[in-house]
C-alpha cells in the first residue's frame, strides 16, 4: 500500500511533464511555421526579381540581335504584336481579367464554400520550398542563356550560332571559365610555378 500511497502525485507529475512537452513542441512548431512563412516570402520576392531580370534580358536580346520577324517567346515581339492588334493571344493582367470576368456573374448567386485551413507537414513544406527553388533555377537558366546570346552578338563572335547549344567556340570557352573555380595569387608566384612545371617536364 505504501507504494501507491500518493497516486495523485504521480498522475499530476505525469500530466505536468506531458503539458511541458506539448508546450515545447507547439512553440517549436510555431517558430518553424514562422520561418517557413519567411522563406516563402523571400523566395517569392526573389522569383519576381528573377522574372523581371529575365524578361528585360529577353527584350534586350530583341534589340541586340534585331528580329526581322516575330520570334517565339520574345516578350518584345509579343508587345509589338499586341500594340498592332495582331495575333491570336493577348496578355491581360490578372486583376484586369478578374474584373472583366466579374462583370458577368454566373447564374448562381451562392457564395463559394470556404475550405478549411490545412496544416502542412514538414515534408510537404520542404516539397513546396524545393519546388520554388527549382522555379528559381529555371529563371536563372533563362537569364544565363539570354545573356550568353547577347554577349555573342555584341562581341561579334565569328561562329554563326550563339552559345553552347550553337557550338560557338568562344561561348563555350567563356562558359568553361565562368564555372571553373579559381584562386587569386601573385603574378610572380604564378610565373615561378609555371617555370617549375616546365623544368619538371624537361626532366
Amino acid at each position: 500500500m505504501a507504494r501507491i500511497k500518493y497516486p495523485a502525485v504521480f498522475v499530476a507529475g505525469a500530466f505536468l511533464c506531458w503539458g511541458i512537452m506539448h508546450y515545447v513542441q507547439t512553440t517549436e512548431r510555431n517558430k518553424a511555421d514562422r520561418r517557413f512563412e519567411e522563406i516563402y516570402k523571400v523566395l517569392t520576392k526573389v522569383g519576381q526579381h528573377q522574372y523581371c531580370l529575365g524578361d528585360t534580358q529577353v527584350r534586350n536580346m530583341h534589340y541586340a540581335k534585331p528580329h526581322d520577324e516575330p520570334h517565339w517567346l520574345c516578350s518584345e515581339c509579343g508587345d509589338l504584336a499586341n500594340s498592332s492588334k495582331v495575333g491570336e493571344v493577348v496578355a491581360v493582367p490578372k486583376d484586369r481579367l478578374s474584373e472583366l470576368r466579374g462583370s458577368h456573374p454566373n447564374d448562381s448567386d451562392q457564395s463559394p464554400a470556404i475550405s478549411p485551413v490545412e496544416t502542412l507537414t514538414i515534408s510537404e513544406e520542404l516539397d513546396a520550398i524545393l519546388f520554388l527553388l527549382k522555379t528559381q533555377q529555371a529563371h536563372a537558366h533563362t537569364r544565363m542563356y539570354t545573356e550568353e546570346m547577347i554577349n555573342h552578338y555584341l562581341k561579334k563572335h565569328d561562329h554563326d550560332k550563339p552559345g553552347e547549344h550553337g557550338k560557338c567556340p568562344d561561348c563555350i570557352k567563356l562558359r568553361k571559365r565562368q564555372i571553373t573555380g579559381v584562386e587569386f595569387i601573385s603574378r610572380k608566384e604564378y610565373n615561378a610555378l609555371l617555370k617549375l612545371e616546365k623544368e619538371g617536364q624537361i626532366e
